[in-house]
């Protein structure tokens, strides 16, 4: 350090251990208070994913429902993968039902009827509600437990 009258001037440059802890601490600080909310974002668009799906799937079954003759609804989910042209993207793995968090479940009840029900990989990670959709194409939800048609 250099001495002119009485003022000390810094020659070194550079910041004190202070200074950055100080910076550190304010960024985990920031880290800590918007972490939910990225948490609570990446779960809303699973959920929205999830209805998408679910829409998509329904749509699909209604359109081999009406070109199938005699009309019934596929067995399975590769039913409508495995036709030409297939009836969902190749994105819907058929054998392996699952997309951004959430696991599919298709049941045909019998020829007129079916369900497709959509629950969470890791309830309050990869999402919060179960989806359920049948024959009208009308998707439900429920918060924590297994969504039904009402």
């Amino acid at each position: 350090m250099l001495s002119i009258r009485g003022l000390r001037i810094r020659t070194g440059h550079g910041f004190t251990l202070v200074e950055i802890m100080i910076v550190v601490g304010l960024l985990v600080v920031l880290m800590v208070l918007s972490l939910p909310s990225m948490l609570r974002s990446r779960m809303n668009a699973n959920e929205a994913t999830a209805i998408a799906v679910c829409r998509q799937a329904s749509n699909a079954c209604q359109s081999f429902y009406a070109s199938a003759t005699p009309h019934v609804y596929p067995e399975s989910f590769q039913d409508l993968v495995n036709t030409v042209p297939p009836y969902l993207d190749e994105t819907f793995d058929a054998l392996r039902p699952e997309k951004q968090g959430y696991i599919f479940t298709y049941t045909r009840e019998d020829e007129d009827n079916f369900n497709i029900i959509a629950e969470p990989t890791s309830e309050g990670r990869t999402g919060a509600r179960y989806f359920y959709v049948d024959e009208t194409g009308i998707v439900t939800n429920k918060e924590g437990e297994q969504a039904g048609p009402s």
